[in-house]
């Protein structure tokens, strides 16, 4: 789902970008607001190195399309909706300087699809499923997974036929109609990953609420952050395309995007930098140089991850909010609610 260079107009760019920014100040002024966790800042470490890496593994949908988790449902569940924005932001920003992964162009588009929307439906879903049992709160996570990726990738038609003209979008049909099939399904896939995942973590908690967390809730989710970072860094460095066990197939919209081109109609130029807007192949080129500057793509890749590690960790503890080292905390009165 990450769209590159090519994919919208400087306008539509534009405006994708400032809402993106709009939307991650509300999520830091809303997490300024919130008790600061430690329990919570190593849990969004661990969580957000994962989601990086686990986004370099593509796995087989179809014969032509492979996909990869999204992790923005997965991230602001377990985070809390403003933390997993943020989170989410860094990784996808760490991916395009660092990799190359989504379009300096798009940054803002990916953000507002992979990162915002999922958050979104996301709050929606918990605040629907707050206090039911836990299979209800399996249900509304499972929706919310699938749903989260399905109006990502509707999104993001709207997105690239913000700013063409009638005549640039012929073809804007078959790429519609692929993009959501293909995404119906990479969000079972999604939904097959993030459920067990949350499963394995305990549940969700209500950070906001929770006004300490007892010293051993603390050491358990330090354990699991750790053991997820562990695992999933080495999964990571065994999915590398040289060592041929992540899939080297096009994923959900680069399929999108073979499709249009197979049916030769004007918008199969999509992803062109050269086509139509001159400003997006400049940026396509300076994005270019930073990667090279930035390494090779192994260490570029596993560098990304610790950093997404460490940023999440700084957005999730170095945020001046409310403190939540109170006498409950150091004495072990409080607690952890799944």
């Amino acid at each position: 789902m990450h769209l590159g260079n090519g994919a919208l107009t400087p306008g539509c760019a534009v405006v994708a970008l400032g809402t993106a920014a709009i939307g991650g100040g509300v999520a830091w002024l809303s997490l300024r607001r919130q008790p600061q966790h430690s329990a919570r800042a190593w849990l969004a470490c661990g969580l957000s190195t994962a989601v990086f890496a686990a986004q370099m593994f593509n796995v087989p949908i179809l014969p032509h399309s492979s996909g990869h988790l999204v992790g923005g449902v997965l991230l602001a569940w377990m985070l809390g909706a403003p933390l997993g924005v943020l989170c989410m932001s860094a990784i996808l920003m760490l991916q395009a300087a660092l990799l190359g992964d989504g379009g300096a162009m798009a940054l803002g588009a990916n953000i507002l699809n992979m990162a915002i929307i999922p958050a979104c439906v996301t709050a929606l879903a918990r605040r629907r499923c707050r206090g039911t049992r836990p299979l209800g709160q399996g249900s509304a996570l499972a929706a919310a997974s699938l749903l989260s990726v399905v109006a990502g990738a509707a999104l993001v038609v709207l997105e690239v036929a913000a700013g063409r003209s009638a005549s640039q979008l012929t073809g804007l049909g078959t790429f519609a109609g692929a993009m959501l099939k293909l995404h119906l399904l990479l969000g079972v896939f999604e939904v097959a990953v993030t459920v067990p995942v949350v499963w394995m973590l305990g549940g969700s908690s209500d950070w906001v609420n929770t006004p300490a967390w007892s010293v051993q809730a603390v050491r358990t989710v330090r354990a699991r952050a750790a053991t997820a970072m562990f695992l999933v860094l080495l999964v990571a460095a065994l999915s590398l395309p040289n060592i041929g066990l992540a899939s080297t197939l096009p994923d959900g919209y680069e399929s999108a995007v073979k499709a249009v081109s197979a049916s030769n109609s004007a918008l199969h130029q999509l992803e062109s930098t050269e086509y139509l807007f001159g400003l997006n192949a400049q940026v396509a080129h300076w994005q270019a140089g930073l990667v090279r500057r930035c390494g090779s793509g192994n260490a570029a890749a596993l560098g990304g991850a610790v950093l997404a590690g460490m940023l999440a960790f700084a957005c999730a503890r170095g945020l001046p909010g409310r403190a939540c080292n109170t006498a409950a905390g150091r004495t072990g009165l409080g607690g952890m609610r799944n």
